[in-house]
């Protein structure tokens, strides 16, 4: 019997038009073989027949709210604001959990005494083909981020700065409520990009312990049509990610690593943006967050992104960019070590 037997846990659901697959969602939610639970379904403003097939169970631990189309931040929050349980959790309406995934995630928090758990993830496509993420090479389950080796690998699982790292997923992590609610942890609902990165770096800067499980207790479902992939809105992406970067830049300090990951999240959707409407997008505020990027004299790669981009010579930066790209492909498929982070 798991010493975690009554420690209920509040699972919120954000979704919009999700209603080919808030049912797998849910689905997976009640087989859980840990069973005290809550699921807080925030409905941001659907048109679809979504709030039909939440109807359609008679679980009592289901509870559905709506929202007036005011983004996933606005509805995880609103989400945590309502929860009751002594842990939350976030799982999208187009994911799903393994049937252990509550019982392993709550045992290794009380257990370990830790106040954020991350499980490792499953990645699947096209529903059927699978890739799990594990957890590599981490050298322990248990770090403490006061330590200076266990925060420089907890740095690269929250913001992937070094890619061979696991990544980390809000849905992946169990967090017990009252670190949320002490810290006043929350979304930033003023950016539409990163939000979750930004969460991440909250709970980073905590500087509280946080445990690892190694097997794939959650399963990310690809899905072409989410927001991050719309066509034809790449300009509002590259604002959005502008934003994000320079107030994760603001969260975290000078962090050469972690700037350059994110501003290559920009320098690949300005390539998006050139090749879906034939324009070429860079806003002069992207100058700045470059500029706080380049702070390693040795970085030969900033100093010459920051000159193109003073020069105004975009084309050039985004050739620039995926000439680089190409060349750690290369490189990693002939068995090199990547240059970049790209």
């Amino acid at each position: 019997m798991l010493k975690s037997e009554y420690s209920k846990v509040s699972i919120v659901i954000p979704t919009h038009n999700a209603a080919g697959t808030i049912k797998r969602c849910v689905d997976s939610i009640l087989a859980q073989t840990y069973q005290c639970f809550e699921v807080i379904i925030i409905d941001n403003g659907s048109t679809d027949n979504l709030v039909d097939i939440v109807n359609s169970y008679s679980d009592a631990r289901i509870k559905y709210f709506t929202t007036n189309k005011l983004g996933v931040s606005n509805a995880r929050n609103m989400g945590i604001k309502k929860s009751k349980g002594e842990f939350v959790s976030f799982c999208d309406a187009d994911d799903e959990y393994d049937p252990s995934f509550l019982a392993e995630m709550v045992n290794c928090s009380i257990t370990n005494n830790v106040g954020v758990v991350k499980c490792a993830i499953k990645k699947i496509y096209n529903n059927h083909e699978a890739v799990v993420e594990g957890l590599h090479d981490l050298p322990k389950r248990i770090m403490d981020p006061g330590k200076t080796r266990d925060r420089e690998i907890l740095r690269n699982v929250f913001f992937r700065a070094n890619r061979d790292q696991a990544r980390c997923l809000v849905s992946s992590l169990l967090i017990r409520r009252d670190v949320l609610v002490d810290n006043n942890i929350l979304f930033d609902n003023n950016v539409c990009m990163m939000e979750d990165v930004l969460f991440y770096a909250d709970l980073f800067n905590l500087n509280g312990k946080i445990a690892f499980i190694g097997d794939p207790l959650f399963y990310y479902h690809q899905n072409p049509d989410s927001a991050t992939h719309a066509k034809n809105n790449y300009k509002k992406i590259i604002d959005g990610a502008i934003v994000s970067c320079s107030k994760l830049h603001e969260k975290l300090g000078e962090d050469p690593g972690v700037d350059m990951k994110y501003i290559m999240v920009i320098f690949h959707y300005m390539y998006c943006e050139y090749f879906a409407n034939g324009k070429i997008y860079l806003p002069d505020s992207l100058i700045d967050i470059a500029q706080k990027a380049n702070t390693e004299n040795s970085s030969r790669l900033w100093r010459a992104v920051v000159k193109k981009i003073e020069n105004k010579n975009i084309k050039a930066l985004i050739l620039f960019f995926y000439f680089r790209k190409i060349k750690n492909i290369l490189r990693n498929r002939n068995g090199g070590i990547s240059g970049g982070s790209v």
